[in-house]
């Protein structure tokens, strides 16, 4: 593993550990398995103020003496767990992403009139338009986690391909709110090249 892959583990590390995904210059100031894991510097920004913190990915005695299991245990900090997929799932941008796909299928397949009211907005439910973008969006969705799919599995940690499949799920559920993140560990990776 080298310092691209690092930044990309520290920066989901960051993200779980403070809970905001608005973390800024991520450095990785010790990559040395001698010190029983690793440590990064960055920068946190919550509302106004921005604070300069220190992650430190801690590796037992045990594993950090073979360097292999060390790799693949800070390799396993990218892939997204049940902590990252809630905090992924509930920004605001990917709530409402997903109440506007759930409330559009009420609409199309519960027949009341408040349904059909809605569907009015976009053409009424005699015209195909609501069907269309029920369909686009579901397309558009599709399209977004084979985007993420193919960036995570260049990601460390998903590289078996399998793991890949976490982001990509979660970017087939809300799309571009989870997306961005995953283009966010891609640029990660480049800036460090």
């Amino acid at each position: 593993m080298n310092d691209d892959n690092l930044r990309a583990c520290f920066l989901v590390h960051a993200w779980k550990t403070f809970g905001t995904f608005d973390v800024k210059n991520l450095v990785v100031t010790a990559a040395s398995p001698d010190l029983n894991g690793f440590s990064a510097r960055c920068l946190v920004c919550k509302a106004d103020a921005c604070e300069v913190h220190t992650l430190f990915i801690h590796c037992p005695l045990s594993i950090a003496s073979d360097k292999v299991h060390l790799w693949r245990r800070v390799e396993y900090v990218a892939v997204p767990d049940a902590r990252l997929a809630v905090l992924l799932l509930l920004q605001p941008l990917a709530l409402a992403a997903m109440g506007g796909m759930a409330l559009l299928a009420v609409c199309l397949f519960v027949q009341t009139d408040a349904t059909d009211a809605l569907l009015r907005l976009i053409g009424g439910r005699e015209t195909p338009w609501p069907t269309v973008v029920f369909v686009a969006a579901h397309a558009a969705h599709f399209v977004e986690a084979a985007i993420a799919w193919r960036l995570a599995t260049r990601l460390p940690g998903c590289i078996n391909r399998g793991l890949a499949w976490r982001w990509c799920g979660l970017v087939f559920l809300v799309g571009f709110p989870v997306l961005r993140r995953v283009l966010e560990l891609g640029r990660t990776k480049k800036s460090a090249q």
